[in-house]
């Protein structure tokens, strides 16, 4: 039965396409492209996007949850920016990395950087 405000169809299809790639000789760049795909896609639930990244992360071992459960006082929208954020700085894309700085900062979040990741704050 379809959740409401949910839809199957397209959360099937990024599982499948992961399946497909993992099944291809373990692709993980193109796998990893898929998830970062899926993260940005607004027409999947936020809640459906979650548990297709928690479910991806069990091949991949990128410790998503692990990164989740630490920032678990952010709201969850706060932590897929964030999480956007993480990887636009690992690909030194630093004007990404700002835009979503400043995206949380309208949200009510402050980011920090230190040697040890992103904090953040309420501010």
């Amino acid at each position: 039965i379809p959740v409401a405000g949910s839809d199957n169809s397209k959360k099937e299809n990024y599982r499948q396409k992961f399946l497909s790639l993992i099944n291809d000789d373990l692709n993980i760049p193109q796998a990893l492209a898929l998830l970062w795909d899926l993260l940005r896609e607004e027409s999947v639930s936020s809640q459906d996007r979650l548990e297709l990244a928690y479910s991806f992360d069990e091949v991949l071992g990128l410790g998503i949850k692990d990164s989740l459960v630490k920032m678990s006082k952010v709201p969850e929208d706060i932590a897929v920016l964030l999480n956007e954020r993480k990887k636009a700085r690992a690909d030194k894309n630093w004007k990404e990395s700002d835009r979503l700085r400043e995206e949380i900062l309208k949200k009510g979040f402050k980011v920090e950087d230190t040697p040890s990741g992103q904090k953040v704050f309420k501010s």
